[in-house]
């Protein structure tokens, strides 16, 4: 049995891959969609990203490229290797900037409101939920 004290002290072991990245990113990604359609998904999908956190990459250029402002795209260009999870993550926000790319302010607010209600109710339904703003000092 390993303990805490263990884990610190082990060197990292290098895993190879057998594939090319962007094979990676697609796989990850569709495994993503399936697993946001089970019953447990929270659950499931927390576990798949804390694996994915746990790969770590080095980019090589022209491996990742990010959404600027102006609607462009630019190289990711980070100074040590980063996670695959970090990559899938770029996937979703390309994805979202392209969905959204002709959205109106108006309709950025309405998103942005539903998506706090819908945090707001999944909150209440898990207790989470701060009902007045002296519960939010307890314990401090």
């Amino acid at each position: 049995m390993s303990t805490a004290k263990d884990k610190k002290t082990q060197t990292p072991r290098m895993l190879t891959l057998h594939c090319a990245l962007q094979e990676w990113i697609d796989l990850a990604d569709e495994l993503d969609k399936q697993l946001a359609q089970l019953e447990d998904s929270p659950k499931v999908r927390n576990l798949f990203h804390r694996l994915l956190n746990r790969i770590k990459i080095d980019i090589q250029e022209g491996d990742a490229m990010v959404p600027d402002k102006d609607g462009s795209y630019r190289l990711f260009q980070p100074i040590k290797p980063v996670s695959l999870g970090t990559l899938l993550s770029f996937r979703s926000v390309a994805r979202l900037h392209e969905e959204r790319k002709h959205w109106t302010r108006e309709m950025l607010v309405e998103e942005w409101n539903r998506s706090m209600e819908r945090a707001r109710a999944q909150a209440i339904a898990d207790g989470r939920a701060i009902e007045h703003e002296w519960e939010a000092a307890i314990d401090d």
